[in-house]
């Protein structure tokens, strides 16, 4: 029997099979696609680009995606940019970064010659995705570390600060205050033998929390304190009353509780703290209980200032501002060699105070916003250095009527106000607020999707971290822009 035939005219059948056209490698061609390979990122190479290209954003106050448009416009300003943006790269970092950048270049060039802006656009995001995502690689949280500015070491106890002729200072007369001279008058106190300080409020609610109201000497022992003052609150309730043997209650004077703060004493913050036209003693000490620590913040500027990262001349601006206690610090470390460009504060009495001190630096009302969220406050200019101590109440634990929904509302206010750093990228970034867990977590991780920025964070507690006799432990974030971070 003879073989079957295949197919018409007895031609072999086709295979059914997958496979290229005749054709691809020509259109390949076509497209500008044959043979075209390019290397992938390195981590360090992506974080060097990445960073440079938010700077040149900066500087040209546009886009990412349009800076990368013009720096991927020609050879000649890659190189450009290569040379001043990669120069801590290691010889094959630079070449890496100059090959992809180029063939990326290469790739939307032929886009823009066919006339297809869309997969020109589609080509630069195709650039800059695999960059960011090498960009942010290894970017670990660090731990913040912080040394006592050398020669700032304080006293033992907070009895150095106090007052030999307090009268003659600034104190809020405690006769107006029945129930805290009643309170106290209730509580045993023959055991002390030194003054010792005491919260009234705070006090009080442990008294009745953990002895049902009526206090015992031992107790007492752990709640009246005599070597550390202990964390100032803004509340009035709760500001510093002195009690001690053969004396009678007393606030502690504006003075002291500023000496207990290391403001120093030609402080143009101090001046202000003083003023009876601008605040009122309670005024001047809520507003102290609302900031910083102004030997911590010293020890921040002091790193910053060896690192490279800040220099004379500096320009400064600050978010919920207060009086801004930081400034103090700035204004010892760098001995006034430092502009204030632009500060927000809602609060009447302290933006008054803040304008009063730091308009010898250069701030003004007009950029003095009463809104660190506004318009005018997120568009406001660049500076080197950004510190935002955003309301802390919200997260206390001292707050016992916090909910999650205000604490919700407040990180989203901080997120809100960090689009100026997203925005105007300064060289650094200084955050503090209370150490409380959940809002450490979260404040953490909005940092760290912040890019072209090198994060640290640390509790850090003038009592605990400096042997200061105040005890005022926050949480610090720090970020330094990653062309500034030493390799």
């Amino acid at each position: 029997m003879g073989k079957r035939a295949s197919g018409a005219g007895g031609a072999k059948p086709r295979a059914v099979r997958g496979g290229r056209s005749g054709r691809y490698e020509e259109r390949r061609a076509e497209r500008g696609t044959k043979g075209q390979y390019i290397e992938a990122w390195s981590d360090d190479a992506a974080r060097a680009v990445l960073a440079g290209l938010h700077a040149e954003s900066e500087e040209m106050q546009c886009s990412i995606g349009e800076c990368t448009e013009v720096v991927l416009g020609s050879e000649e300003r890659v190189g450009q940019f290569i040379n001043t943006h990669c120069k801590r790269l290691p010889r094959a970092g630079r070449e890496l970064a100059r090959s992809i950048m180029l063939a990326n270049r290469q790739k939307i060039d032929l886009c823009r010659r066919r006339g297809d802006k869309r997969g020109a656009k589609a080509k630069m995001q195709g650039f800059l995705r695999p960059l960011r995502s090498r960009g942010q690689a290894g970017r670990e949280v660090r731990s913040l570390e912080v040394e006592r500015v050398s020669g700032a070491a304080g006293p033992e106890s907070f009895h150095a600060w106090l007052s030999p002729q307090p009268a003659q200072e600034r104190m809020r007369d405690i006769q107006k205050n029945a129930r805290i001279l009643e309170g106290i008058g209730r509580w045993p106190l023959a055991w002390l033998d030194k003054p010792g300080v005491v919260c009234y409020e705070r006090a009080h609610g442990r008294v009745v929390n953990e002895r049902g109201g009526k206090a015992d000497a031992e107790f007492l022992k752990g709640v009246v304190k005599t070597v550390a003052l202990p964390t100032l609150v803004a509340n009035p309730g709760d500001h510093y009353v002195l009690v001690g043997p053969g004396t009678e209650p007393r606030f502690l004077t504006v003075e002291e509780v500023a000496r207990g703060f290391e403001v120093p004493v030609d402080s143009p913050l101090m001046d202000i703290l003083l003023d009876e036209a601008v605040m009122s003693e309670k005024q001047a000490v809520s507003c102290l209980g609302r900031g910083l620590h102004v030997g911590v913040a010293r020890a921040l500027v002091a790193m910053l200032w060896d690192r490279g990262t800040i220099e004379a001349g500096l320009t400064y601006a600050s978010a919920y501002s207060g009086v801004d206690m930081f400034a103090a610090a700035l204004e010892v470390e760098t001995g006034g060699d430092w502009e204030y460009r632009h500060a927000s504060e809602e609060s009447a009495v302290a933006r008054a105070g803040l304008l009063g001190a730091w308009g010898r630096r250069g701030l003004v009302e007009e950029r003095c916003f009463e809104d660190a969220c506004g318009a005018d406050a997120i568009a406001a200019e660049a500076v080197d250095l950004f510190v935002i101590t955003p309301e802390c109440e919200p997260h206390s634990r001292r707050n016992h009527g916090a909910s999650d929904g205000g604490q919700a509302e407040a990180l989203g206010e901080i997120w809100d106000g960090l689009e100026y750093v997203r925005r105007r990228r300064p060289r650094a970034v200084v955050m503090e607020n209370v150490a409380e867990p959940a809002l450490v977590g979260a404040v953490t991780g909005m940092l760290s999707r912040l890019e072209g920025y090198v994060l640290e964070t640390g509790k850090v507690d003038p009592f605990a971290t400096f042997g200061a006799p105040m005890v005022r432990e926050r949480q610090y974030w720090v970020l330094t822009r990653i062309d500034l971070w030493a390799l």
